[in-house]
Order: C-alpha cells, then structure tokens, then sequence
C-alpha cells in the first residue's frame, strides 16, 4: 500500500485532530526511525500511519486496538506480513496480562510502539506552550513503572536507542510536519 492509499484511509477514519496529529507524527517519527536503521523509510512511515488508524475506536474498545487497524488495512490492500505487524505491536499498549513479551516482538514492531509513545509524548510537549521533548520528559516518562513506561524502556533496549537520541528523532520527526498539525 502507498503513502497516499493510507493517508485516505486514516483520514477516513480519525475524525478528531488531535487523532490526525497523532497519525501523522507516528509516521514521521517512523520514517526517522527507518532511516536511523536503515529499513525502507516509506513503508516503515505507512505503517506508522495505519497503526493509528484505529485510535478512536480503541477508546471505547481498547481490546481491539491493532486488531481492526490491520483488518481495514488488509481489506483495503496491505500485504499480509505488514499486517501482521499492526497486530503485533499493539499487544506491547495493552494493559492485559496476555500482552506479548519484548522479545517476541520484531524490530519494526518495537519500532511501531515506541514511534507511538515518543509522538503522545512529543504532541504533549508541544501542547504545553511549544516545549520539546526533552530526554529528562522521556526519561521520567519510562521510568513510571506503568505499561507505557516499561514499553518504551523494551523498545529503546531493542532497538539500542539511547533515550536523549530518542528524544530527539521525536522532536525533529514532529518538527518536519509541524506545518501539517492542527
């Protein structure tokens, strides 16, 4: 599937701007996530971009988050293997005791949550009278103790990512499209 196939299809469904925000951060900090790792930049930003397609949804169903991302995405032409992708990562937010451990997770997948987390927190920070994040922000953030915090802590030890780096991939993805938020 295409960047532009995507894009039409999440803005179909985020409705919300803070929800396109999010969309639309998850795959610039992919997109530096790729490029940082050397993986095919475009397709590692269009699944950025899918896995948050389902973000609204998952506020009433957050069981489902991923799970409805990667069957729209099928439906509309993803190939299996990226779909399985948007299956995967999602586990890693879950608050449920089944969610999938670290290690069985793929480095685009641990890449997939933490492209997540750093956007929440970088939208976050730009709310607060245009911050940055900061690595201290990142660094108190994962070390909460909460589901979020021990998710980025895997994906950052995965993806051997210090965090002031992290910190910064995030802030320099979200700048790039800073013209395209709302």
């Amino acid at each position: 599937m295409d960047r532009f196939s995507a894009y039409l299809l999440v803005r179909r469904h985020l409705k919300r701007p803070r929800s396109r925000n999010q969309a639309l951060a998850v795959e610039a900090i992919m997109e530096e996530l790729a490029a940082l790792l050397d993986q095919p930049r475009e397709a590692w930003g269009v699944l950025g971009l899918l896995s948050q397609m389902d973000l609204e949804y998952a506020d009433q169903n957050p069981r489902a988050r991923g799970q409805t991302a990667s069957q729209q995405a099928r439906l509309e032409g993803l190939d299996e293997a990226a779909a399985r992708h948007l299956e995967r990562w999602c586990r890693r937010l879950s608050p449920e005791p089944e969610a999938a451990p670290a290690h069985a997770l793929e480095p685009v997948e641990h890449a997939l949550l933490l492209a997540t987390l750093l956007a929440e927190e970088a939208l976050e920070a730009r709310a607060r009278d245009h911050e940055t994040l900061s690595a201290q922000d990142l660094d108190l953030r994962r070390q909460r103790g909460d589901v979020l915090g021990d998710g980025i802590d895997a994906a950052l030890s995965e993806l051997r990512l210090p965090v002031r780096a992290a910190a910064e991939l995030a802030e320099r993805a979200v700048a790039r499209i800073a013209q395209d938020l709302r």
